[in-house]
């Protein structure tokens, strides 16, 4: 008697269950292409707009445009206030390059709707594509998995002056990742902000399997939490260090010292596959931790800040040890704290 075989059923990309864990798998060629796009955003952001101004026929257009940047970011204060546009976050794009890793996200606990939120994500990774795709979008119903809280993740201001690309980083929810913007979020209006608060100079330290992060000298959060009473979520995710190769070389390092001297950052050599900037196909599991209360304190002391800090990088080793071995099977070293 034959055996009735069922057909195999392909998951679309809106039927995923969320929690799930992200295990390595071959892309699609259409993941493929849409992680390639992404990766290139910018790049074509800045392009189009160099052909345009150096056409006669849209120069003037291209002019009033960089005028209009310049109100936007100065007199509107847009970084600060946001322009969410829920049509881009929702792009089918975002789910497509979710699922090339594939990415995936775990909640230790609920929030509450009625509070705000710090949330702190490490490691930065060389680009941190898992934060833009857990906060920064729809792919993987951040809005469902924390009903209520509008959050938005914090970037650096260069980026609200690239042509384009700031519009997207806008329309997506990006914030300005100043001080005084984050303190002005929190008190004028009800969303929670996330924080890559190792920055850009750790990605130097992002190598496959080595979780290194910047976090001892880093206090500047929790000062923003407690002058404004707002809670502290440590974010820790496994596999953003794997998506990329890097290289170091002398003139590599000097070139970095005079940019980090002059732009506050420095840039890591990265390549991926074909050595391009196409990052590999690794999975990332993102994992959001127990909220740590804080209380409003106008004038924290440095005893107050580093009693919250030392709470923080306590849920953060607790996110670690829980995870490690199902998540970073591979690693080559276990969370460190380098500065």
């Amino acid at each position: 008697m034959s055996k009735t075989v069922e057909p195999k059923v392909e998951k679309d990309v809106d039927d995923i269950e969320y929690n799930e864990d992200a295990v390595e798998k071959k892309p699609t060629f259409l993941e493929t292409i849409s992680a390639v796009i992404w990766s290139a955003l910018m790049f074509i952001g800045i392009g189009l707009y160099i052909v345009l101004i150096c056409y006669k026929k849209t120069r003037l257009l291209m002019v009033i445009y960089y005028i209009w940047i310049i109100y936007d970011n100065v007199v509107n204060k847009t970084p600060i206030y946001g322009r969410r546009v829920e049509f881009v976050r929702n792009m089918k794009l975002w789910k497509l390059v979710r699922d090339y890793f594939p990415i995936r996200l775990h909640k230790s606990a609920n929030l509450d709707s009625n509070k705000q939120y710090l949330f702190g994500y490490h490691p930065h990774g060389i680009v941190c594509i898992s934060s833009n795709i857990a906060f920064s979008s729809e792919a993987l119903s951040i809005s469902k998995v924390f009903p209520g809280i509008n959050i938005r993740l914090a970037t650096i201001p260069i980026n609200f002056w690239v042509p384009f690309w700031r519009d997207y980083v806008l329309m997506i929810g990006y914030c300005n990742c100043d001080r005084k913007a984050i303190t002005g979020i929190f008190k004028e209006t009800n969303h929670s902000v996330v924080i890559v608060i190792g920055g850009a100079n750790e990605s130097l330290y992002s190598y496959p399997g080595t979780y290194k992060i910047i976090l001892k000298r880093r206090k500047g959060f929790v000062r923003i939490a407690l002058k404004n009473g707002i809670s502290l979520v440590p974010v820790l995710n496994f596999g953003e260090v794997d998506v990329f190769d890097q290289i170091q070389h002398k003139i590599v390092t000097e070139n970095n010292t005079l940019i980090k001297k002059y732009l506050g950052f420095r840039l890591p050599t990265f390549y991926g596959r074909l050595k391009l900037w196409i990052p590999y196909s690794r999975p990332i599991n993102v994992v959001t931790g127990i909220p740590i209360d804080c209380p409003k304190i106008e004038n924290p002391t440095d005893e107050d800040i580093q009693k919250y800090l030392d709470l923080y990088i306590a849920e953060l080793q607790r996110i670690w040890e829980e995870n490690k071995d199902k998540y970073a099977k591979n690693r080559k070293t276990e969370l460190e704290l380098v500065e």
